[in-house]
């Protein structure tokens, strides 16, 4: 049996990918696009996909569409950790609006996890481990609000 690798790389704004000047000039996406095909696409039968997070880079869907052709596909996470660890709220307008973006921008779009966490303060940084804890007492429930959020985003 052959199998596949699909990486799928984050931290595209790293890469610059998602810089307009970049991902609109037909001349850069081009060359990009012919790199992706030529160095890491089907190399040893792997895939190469990109990812952006539809709540915080909202944007990059549009701006990955130049390199459709030469990725496997374009993925977008929800960015519900980032929002909790902000000390914001996700709202039942909040999803929609990145689940619109995902449908729109997207081959993959991942639901909200509804994360069993607890913050000590009013945000958390993203390496931060000591100002946020697991929530043995609602992680039931959470993990029955994912299973409702996968059924919602089936719809976009």
């Amino acid at each position: 049996m052959k199998h596949t690798l699909d990486y799928v790389v984050s931290g595209t704004s790293y890469m610059r990918l998602s810089n307009p000047n970049i991902a609109f000039d037909k001349t850069n996406t081009s060359i990009v696009s012919m790199l992706i095909k030529k160095l890491v696409q089907d190399q040893f039968s792997h895939k190469f996909s990109l990812l952006y997070n539809a709540h915080t880079e909202h944007s990059f869907g549009d701006r990955f569409k130049p390199y459709h052709d030469a990725a496997h596909s374009i993925h977008a996470d929800s960015g519900g950790l980032q929002i909790i660890t902000q000390g914001m709220t996700i709202t039942d307008e909040l999803k929609e609006k990145v689940y619109r973006n995902q449908a729109k921008g997207a081959d993959v779009g991942m639901c909200f996890d509804e994360i069993p966490v607890i913050l000590t303060g009013e945000r958390s940084d993203r390496n931060d481990v000591k100002q946020r804890f697991f929530d043995h007492e609602n992680y039931e429930e959470l993990a029955r609000k994912t299973g409702r959020n996968v059924k919602t985003v089936r719809n976009f």
